[in-house]
Formats: structure tokens, C-alpha cells, sequence
């Protein structure tokens, strides 16, 4: 199965990119601090990094509500354009357990603000996710065109060691 994507229609700006960890509250329920991530957000962009990950595996996206989620994008977006950085590259997990999954964290992702989506490869059924069925995910939300994909392999975390290995 071959993409219909162009290649590189949209590359990821070469550069070093921030994965950055969710602030949550010291409250009982623990909800994300929007402020203080303002803050976070803000101080990196300042530093020099060339772009920022959101929702990434800093162990915290399986853990955050699509709402969170997008909010986050958004705060880092309002962050970027209050510095005057309008273009500057924000990257958000939309890793998922299904293609139905990632599609609608992808669009949520574009819709706060992402200009590019960090994807993993499902991972729930170790069993059932071998080569073509990861170089099929990958494709299908590729061909989606909701944002372009950044495709994220992390061995200890993915069921397929050798998923970035389709040859």
C-alpha cells in the first residue's frame, strides 16, 4: 500500500525540539495548570528551542482528556503568537490505540493549533501488530491529511521492536 501524501509536503523544521512535560495542580483532582504552562511554554520558545512536543510519552499523555489536550495546544499556540512567532512548530501527541482514535486527536490537535501530529503505533494487542499492520496505521492516518505525522518509535515502548524496519 502506497501513501497518497505527497512527500514532504509539510516537513518538520530541522532543529531541536522540546518535549515538554504536562503541569498539573497540587489539588485533589490534580487538573492541568494552564497558567503556569503559559509560563513554561513562553520560557522555552525564549531559549531558542525551534520547536515543542506536547502530549508526547513523557508518561502523561494516556492521562489527559482530549479537552486537555487540545487546551494545552492552545496555551503553547497563544504562547508562540504572544512572542511573535507566529510560525513557530508545535508538535502534539495524537497517539492512539486505534486509526479511529488517532484521526480524532489529529483533528483535535489541528483544530487547537498543532502543525504537526507525533504518532506512535498502537500498541493494546502486541500480538496482532506486526510490520504491515504498522506500516498500514501509519499510512492510513497519513493519507488522512489532517496534519502531517511525525512518526515516533520508542523500543521499550512500542510492541514491535523493529517497527520503523518495513524493508
Amino acid at each position: 500500500m502506497t501513501s497518497a501524501v505527497p512527500p514532504k509536503s509539510k516537513p518538520l523544521p530541522p532543529g531541536i525540539y522540546c518535549p515538554v512535560i504536562s503541569l498539573f495542580k497540587g489539588t485533589p483532582r490534580q487538573e492541568i495548570d494552564y497558567d503556569a504552562s503559559y509560563k513554561f511554554f513562553t520560557h522555552l520558545i525564549r531559549s531558542g528551542i525551534h520547536g515543542i512536543v506536547l502530549a508526547g510519552t513523557n508518561a502523561e499523555a494516556v492521562l489527559l482528556s482530549p479537552t486537555e489536550r487540545q487546551e494545552l495546544v492552545r496555551t503553547a499556540r497563544r504562547a508562540a503568537v504572544d512572542l511573535g512567532f507566529d510560525d513557530y512548530p508545535v508538535v502534539a501527541g495524537i497517539s492512539g490505540q486505534s486509526t479511529n482514535e488517532s484521526l480524532r486527536l489529529a483533528e483535535d490537535a489541528r483544530e487547537a493549533g498543532a502543525d504537526f501530529g507525533l504518532l506512535l503505533p498502537p500498541s493494546y494487542w502486541p500480538k496482532a501488530v506486526t510490520k504491515d499492520v504498522i506500516l498500514d496505521f501509519y499510512t492510513e492516518i497519513a493519507d488522512s491529511n489532517i496534519l502531517p505525522i511525525v512518526i515516533y518509535s520508542v523500543s521499550p515502548l512500542s510492541t514491535y521492536d523493529a517497527c520503523m524496519n518495513f524493508g
